[in-house]
């Protein structure tokens, strides 16, 4: 099963993540044996997140884990 895990600093919208967790579903096939009827995309959004010892910036960590056999 794979895992795109999405951390953002900023709020989004449920478009924007509707958006991204499309394209993660195509993205996904690139993987063998892998497809979007398998993907679970969590999304954490309003998170502090530093960067360098500031969080002032907006700033995202995409986490992608694939489990499997067949990977």
């Amino acid at each position: 099963m794979p895992v795109i895990h999405t951390h953002v600093s900023v709020s989004t919208t449920p478009a924007q993540r509707e958006a991204l967790k499309a394209a993660y579903g195509k993205a996904i096939t690139a993987v063998p044996g892998k497809s979007e009827g398998w993907l679970m995309c969590p999304f954490e959004d309003n998170m502090p997140i530093y960067f360098g010892g500031d969080d002032s910036k907006p700033a995202a960590y995409v986490e992608v884990n694939v489990f499997g056999s067949n990977v």
